[in-house]
């Protein structure tokens, strides 16, 4: 009876508990601030933030209470970080929707802000997931353990401390770990870290730019590096203490360690990678002495192994040898890594493209045609899929993180016109198609028709490419006054196809470009000339030369300090005859042209000038011919007193105006008549517009009268 009794009730309690465990609560987050205030998140209130969230979650079911971020950015504010104690689940609307900010929690505390990171993981929190979001402005200043980086917790948006984390579709970015920092966006203490499909790109610390690890296990898969560094020292995309680390399916790219330290510094770590592609990284491994350990298959090392002997700055042990277990099928661009397993390629080129959106959850580095890390017959132990979830599935696998999926040749392409061809400079321009694949383009140029002598530019990354699109290269350290010839070529992973046609252009010789000369102003013996010149990035001297008959006389020289493009100049011609036809140009000189270039000739006419005494009157006769007799024209006599309205006769299309004024003062004064009826715009001269002015009253030559004084 005992045994009837108890057995139901057992499988009773069983299935209440089971069905406690199952009922997970999902909290919203409404506010996307920081209060300090207490939130009622778990009773439908609407106003709830990401801390009071987390505060509110109550850690009783099995998996964890969810927390939903919806398409926003979550400002942190309160100077400390988010603690974790319980499993969670923390879910975003996608990297490219939702944000978590730790910029503004370092600095909003008086004290230190050793506690000012975006999250801490404890123990108590043996599951917790964190899914589509990203993390940025991550701070970890002066840490719990104070003093030594080596000793420091660091984790500028994550440091787990214990718990089991699991991190889905994450991007870290522009994250630092500064003062006595390790892993700029994560650190991982113990316990264990997973990462499926996360970016982490332009974080910094002193070691560790993106990750750092003490202990524990940390696995990767589909993870990518790029643009990760160090302030001080090694490890720029992760630097591993301990722990065992598995990564595959990883692009690590730009993140190589200070001073030559490797993008991957293992200085007591159990790391295996499988199917990880390296590239541009200065260094990618390094491997201290000791404990440390680094296993390595199908993968590219496109960069160096740092060499045994240099000194960790980190842990003060030497490096040995980058790889210590050598599993096969990888290749070294260079022969620094001492591959020597089968399948093993040193000195090869593995033909990467740059890194770029292939499709996928992350950015990887596409493989071309002639890639020696394409379809490697030996090659069969590597994950079932690549890093962008695409099959590996023929039983050949691609060496590195990238299985190319040929389809077709590309389309054969277009060379399109070069534009903003400078001197030394010009930005070549083609169109492409991939068919569909994923890969780049390259241009091929040189200074002969002969394209057998042309040189093979860097590859482009285009991405996955199934229609025209365009393409360019910005290309540099060219020769002034060089004609060059180019072509663009596709690149898919089933073959690279030239375009049929070339094209051309000539660089400027680097002399300087003289424009828009013009008269600005000119009186009776002033003229100001405005122009433009262009120094074409050296420093040009210029001057103005004139004349009346022969240009024999000049402005005193000025320099156009180097740039690039038209600046605006100008010069003013001084002490020039009344009434006088004056030629002049414009002569500029730099090293490319130091016997100068000119500007076409022009020429411009100084106003006449009348002459008289003060307090007598001053007489002027104006005539010209006109289809209508104007009317009422006015003088301005230039020496503020009112306008007067001048007389004017008309006879057979020819008018005559004059009129008269007495000076109070002596002076040098602009006569100015307007012909409003005639449309003539306002002109300061001295007679204007009469072609041939009589002038009377006056001596028009000697600039004063018998006993007179000069007006």
């Amino acid at each position: 009876m005992t045994r009837g009794f108890f057995a139901p009730l057992l499988a009773t309690l069983l299935v209440l508990a089971s069905a406690a465990a199952a009922q997970a609560a999902t909290i919203t987050v409404t506010r996307t601030d920081d209060p300090s205030t207490a939130g009622d998140c778990l009773s439908g209130d609407t106003d709830c933030s990401l801390r009071q969230a987390i505060v509110a979650e109550d850690g009783t079911s099995a998996g964890g209470d969810t927390i939903s971020l919806g398409s926003h950015t979550y400002t942190l504010t309160q100077g400390t970080d988010l603690d974790i104690t319980k499993p969670l689940v923390l879910a975003g609307a996608g990297v490219g929707s939702t944000t978590i900010d730790g910029s503004n929690n370092y600095g909003a505390r008086n004290g230190p802000a050793y506690d000012a990171r975006i999250l801490r993981v404890d123990s108590g929190a043996t599951g917790l997931l964190i899914q589509g979001m990203t993390f940025t402005g991550g701070y970890d200043f002066e840490d719990e353990n104070c003093c030594e980086t080596v000793n420091a917790n660091g984790g500028g948006d994550l440091f787990n401390n214990g718990g089991g984390v699991t991190l889905k579709g994450v991007a870290f970015t522009n994250n630092v770990s500064s003062g006595t920092p390790l892993g700029g966006a994560v650190s991982n203490g113990s316990g264990t870290l997973t990462m499926d499909n996360v970016s982490f790109t332009h974080n910094e610390a002193a070691g560790g730019g993106a990750l750092f690890t003490r202990n524990g296990t940390v696995t990767g898969n589909g993870v990518t590096f790029s643009n990760d560094v160090t302030s001080c020292c090694e490890g720029g995309a992760a630097y591993l203490l301990g722990g065992t680390v598995t990564l595959a399916n990883t692009t690590i790219v730009s993140s190589g360690g200070y001073d030559g330290g490797g993008a991957i510094a293992n200085g007591g770590a159990q790391l295996s990678l499988d199917n990880v592609t390296l590239s541009d990284n200065g260094a990618d491994i390094q491997t201290d002495l000791g404990n440390a350990t680094t296993a390595v298959e199908n993968t590219i090392l496109g960069s160096a192994c740092v060499a045994p002997g240099r000194t960790d700055e980190l842990n003060n042990r030497k490096t040995g040898s980058a790889i210590t277990t050598d599993l096969g099928e990888n290749i070294d661009r260079g022969s620094s890594c001492g591959l020597s397993a089968d399948g093993d390629k040193s000195s090869t080129d593995p033909k990467l493209v740059p890194l770029a959106n292939n499709g996928g959850p992350t950015l990887t580095e596409a493989l071309i045609a002639g890639s020696p890390a394409l379809g490697d017959p030996s090659t069969t132990d590597c994950p079932s899929k690549d890093q962008r979830g695409e099959p590996r599935g023929d039983g050949n696998c691609d060496i590195g993180a990238f299985e190319a999926q040929p389809t077709t040749a590309p389309n054969v392409p277009t060379t399109d016109a070069a534009t903003n061809v400078t001197k030394t400079s010009a930005d070549l321009a083609g169109t492409i198609n991939l068919n569909g694949d994923a890969g780049g383009f390259h241009f091929l140029y040189g200074t002969s028709s002969d394209q057998s002598t042309w040189t093979a530019l860097p590859e482009s990354a285009a991405g996955v490419v199934s229609e025209d699109t365009p393409a360019s290269y910005a290309l540099t350290g060219l020769s002034p006054g060089t004609t060059y010839y180019y072509a663009v070529v596709a690149d898919n992973a089933t073959a690279s196809v030239e375009a049929t046609g070339t094209q051309q252009f000539t660089t400027p010789d680097g002399s300087p470009y003289i424009t828009n000369v013009y008269v600005e102003t000119e009186t009776d013996t002033t003229a100001n000339i405005d122009f433009t010149i262009d120094p074409q990035g050296e420093d040009t001297t210029y001057y103005v030369k004139y004349g009346t008959d022969s240009l024999n006389q000049q402005t005193d020289s000025s320099t156009a300090p180097a740039a690039s493009g038209a600046q605006s100049y100008g010069a003013t011609l001084t002490n020039l005859s009344p009434g006088t036809t004056y030629y002049y140009e414009v002569v500029a000189s730099n090293s490319a042209a130091p016997d100068g270039v000119t500007s076409q000739q022009s020429s411009f006419a100084t106003d006449l000038q009348v002459t008289g005494t003060a307090g007598s009157p001053v007489s002027i006769i104006d005539s010209g011919s006109s289809d209508s007799c104007p009317q009422a024209p006015t003088v301005d006599w230039g020496d503020g007193s009112q306008p007067d309205h001048a007389s004017v006769t008309c006879r057979n299309g020819q008018y005559t105006t004059t009129d008269s004024h007495t000076y109070a003062t002596p002076g040098h004064y602009l006569i100015k008549i307007t012909y409003a009826e005639l449309g003539q715009p306002e002109q300061y001269a001295q007679i204007s517009p009469a072609s041939s002015p009589t002038i009377t009253g006056v001596n028009p030559t000697s600039g004063t009268t018998a006993g007179g004084t000069s007006v």
